[in-house]
Order: structure tokens, then sequence, then C-alpha cells
């Protein structure tokens, strides 16, 4: 018997909610299960996770070994966190042979064997390291050692100085160095040349014995030349000892086993060295995530890391006199600052209303062996400079003629542009007409919204 169109209309509405139903109602069941059991369903064509092109040529391109060390404490993680968490580890470690990934769980079953089997790659990576400081260590334990020899003679020949002041600093000296060398034990004890202690613990006897020798100086003839001569022979010593000590790379092994004993942390090593990500960039995973492990890979692999420029328009440096970001530019750029110094770039500075002079490229990409990227940064500080004594548009000139000579000498450039109210006047943004050769055309002068 045939149905009726209304009846026909009536029964696949039925089978639609039927379908509707039983669909919600398997979505739910496999969420549910999935939060319960931390399933990860891999649904790309190959059959694992994939990372993205530019991770993938990161990857491709390495020829030694990497770690990715990561420890979490899973109370913190929700399901959806640590799942992605996972993924994103997941496809580096899919991705190469030579990338292997640990991820340490603290307060689970197994936690302290996978950190004790990180640190024991750390060590066999690091063991040229290792080696160097042994022997760093060496010359400060030989230095020590003198001074433990030499100077409480000369202390006591002091003892009754003319010199009030040599008095006193022979005394502190005398005391520093029974506070560092404890009569019933070695100059150093193997905790120590596995630290930074030794290097402390030397650099407080050579400030003491610099003061003594300050004082020797000033007292003159009151003190004899031959016990003037035995302090400064300890004090060389170990200055020299210190330098040679303070030039190495800091002892990774050492680190990495803090780092992920002591919080939640991740960390990436190679051969070379080690660079951290912050846990808050992972633990969503997705792009982010990948992002900054990629960029640890490149940074840890990379025998020649780059050069930053900082390029700006103002009449004040944000490089202090030692080549590091001053207060205000830490305050203003802390995050950038902070990912770029975990990439091992060093920082240079192009401040053309300064000096309109180019900096040393040569020099500073060490030949073109290290690559050199100019920033220009913003300008927070612009409208509280009162006491700039060039005027705006002619700084923004002296800018964009200091970014058109990077781009000409074919370095990398990130330029900031801020809104500008010369278009307004009839003149043209300097910095819009730099990117103009490009193909692009910057419109700062145009107001999208007005009060």
């Amino acid at each position: 018997m045939a149905m009726s169109a209304e009846a026909r209309r009536a029964r696949f509405v039925a089978q639609s909610a039927l379908l509707l139903t039983l669909s919600v109602v398997v979505a739910v069941v496999a969420v549910a299960v999935a939060d319960s059991a931390a399933v990860r369903i891999d649904l790309t064509n190959a059959g694992r996770h994939r990372l993205a092109p530019a991770s993938e040529r990161i990857v491709a391109s390495l020829d030694e070994d990497v770690t990715i060390a990561v420890s979490i404490d899973p109370r913190t993680l929700d399901a959806t966190a640590r799942r992605a968490l996972g993924d994103t580890l997941d496809a580096f470690e899919a991705s190469s042979d030579r990338v292997e990934v640990v991820l340490i769980e603290h307060g689970t079953a197994g936690a302290d064997r996978r950190l004790a089997a990180v640190v024991d790659v750390a060590d066999a990576r690091f063991a040229a390291l290792a080696s160097r400081h042994a022997r760093a260590i060496e010359r400060l334990e030989a230095a020590m050692t003198r001074a433990s020899a030499e100077v409480p003679g000369v202390v006591g020949a002091l003892s009754d100085a003319p010199s009030a002041v040599v008095r006193v600093r022979a005394a502190e000296l005398s005391e520093a160095l029974a506070d560092e060398l404890p009569a019933d034990a070695g100059v150093f004890s193997e905790r120590d040349a596995r630290s930074s202690e030794a290097r402390a613990r030397s650099a407080l006897v050579l400030e003491r014995a610099e003061a003594m020798v300050a004082a020797i100086d000033g007292a003159g003839t009151l003190v004899d030349r031959p016990l003037r001569d035995g302090v400064v022979a300890v004090r060389d010593a170990l200055a020299s000892a210190l330098l040679g000590a303070s030039r190495l790379e800091p002892l990774w092994p050492e680190q990495i086993d803090r780092a992920l004993r002591a919080t939640q942390a991740a960390l990436v090593f190679g051969a070379r060295t080690a660079a951290a990500v912050r846990i808050e960039e992972l633990a969503g995973g997705g792009p982010e995530a990948e992002d900054a492990l990629a960029g640890a890979i490149a940074t840890v692999t990379d025998e020649h890391p780059p050069v930053v420029v900082f390029l700006h328009g103002e009449e004040r440096r944000v490089l202090d006199d030692s080549g590091q970001p001053s207060p205000a530019a830490r305050a203003q750029f802390a995050g950038m600052l902070g990912r770029l110094a975990g990439r091992r770039a060093a920082f240079a500075e192009w401040a053309p209303a300064v000096d309109p002079r180019s900096p040393d490229f040569d020099a500073l990409s060490e030949g073109g062996r290290r690559p050199v990227i100019g920033i220009v940064v913003s300008n927070p500080w612009i409208a509280d400079n009162r006491e700039a004594s060039m005027p705006i548009a002619l700084r923004l000139e002296r800018l964009a003629g200091a970014v058109a000579t990077m781009l000409e000498r074919g370095h990398s450039m990130v330029i900031t542009l801020h809104p500008s109210q010369l278009p307004a006047t009839g003149a043209t943004n300097p910095l819009a007409e730099v990117l103009a050769p490009f193909g692009i055309d910057a419109d700062t002068g145009r107001a999208l919204v007005r009060t």
C-alpha cells in the first residue's frame, strides 16, 4: 500500500530525529570515554601526528640528537591540556629518529627514573664541557691552595702594621680563607666542582685579596714591598683562574637536573647547549607549543645564533653600557627579550637620532656567520620625552634611513608602524615610504574612527 505524502514526511522527520538523537548520544559517550581514558585518536592521513612544514624543515636538518624533556605536575593540567601537550610531543618524536621526547609527570611511578635517564643523557652529551669545567676548577683549586699556603704568613707579618686599614683588611682576608678553606677538608668537594659554588668561594677570597692590596698601596712605605708582592701574586693567580672559569658555558647537566626536579619545566638540549621553553607556551599544545619547541631545537643546534639590532628614533638608548637592555626596555619588551635571550640572540642597537652612523655589521655578524635581524621597536616614551631636542619628523626620517640601509644590505627586518599625523599635513611617513619598493602600501594616516 502506497504511503501518502504526509505519511512519508512524518516518517522522514521521525527517522531524522532518531538519527540526530543517536549522534548526540554517541558524541557525548565518545567525549566522556576520551576524557576518562585520555585517549588520543590520530586522524592524519599518514597515521601520525604531523608538524607544520616549517617545523618539519627544522627537524629534517638535524645532524645531531636532540632531547625534549618536559616535567609537569599532572594535578595542575586538565585532561584537555594534557592531551594537547601529548599530541605536540608525539608529533616531534614521530618526526625524526634524532628527536627524543621524555615526559616526566611528578608524583607518578617512574618519574624519578625518567629524570635520572635524562641527566645521564645530558652527562654523555656534555662530557667535553664537563672536562673543561674540571680543568677550570683544578686551576681554581691550585690558586686557592697557594693562597692558603702563602697568605697566613703575610697576614701574620701585617698584624702589627702601622696602618689600621691594612690590619683590618688582613684580618678580613684571613677570615675569608678560614671560612672558605676548612682545615679539615680539601679545597673543593666533588659537589663544588659540579656547581658554581667553587667560583663563588674563590671570588670571595679574591675580593678580600684585592681589598688588601688596595689597603697596602694606600699605606705606601708603611708596608714592606715584599709583603705587598706576596699578596699581589696570590691575587693575580686567583683572578686569572676565575677569569677562565667565568668564560665557561653553564654546566648544563646540573642545571637540567635542577630545573626538571624543582618545577614544571620544558628543556631542549643537543650536544652544544640547552634552551628552556616556558611551560605556559606548551600547556595548550597546538601551533604555539609547536613553534616554541621548533625554535628551541633550532637554537640549541645552531652554531651561529642571531644578532638582533634594535632600531628606534629616540634620543636615548635602549641598551646599557654592557650591551644589555635598559630597565625601561625590559619593562616594555620583557616577553620579547626573554624569548630572544632564550634563543641565544646577541643584542645590538642603532639609534640614528643619537648617532646616525651605521654599526659595523661585518663585526656583528662575525664575518657573515651570524644572521643579523633588525627590529624597529615601538616608542612607548615618545610622548613623555619632553627633553627631546630633535623634532619627531626628523627622528622618523633618520630612522627610516637606518631601516633602508639594513634592507639594502639584505638583513631581515621586523618593522612596527605607528599611526602618523604627517599624511594629514600633506607630508609622507618616511617609514611607510621605505616599504613601498616591496609592494607594501602602508597607510598610516587614515583615521578609522573619529571621536
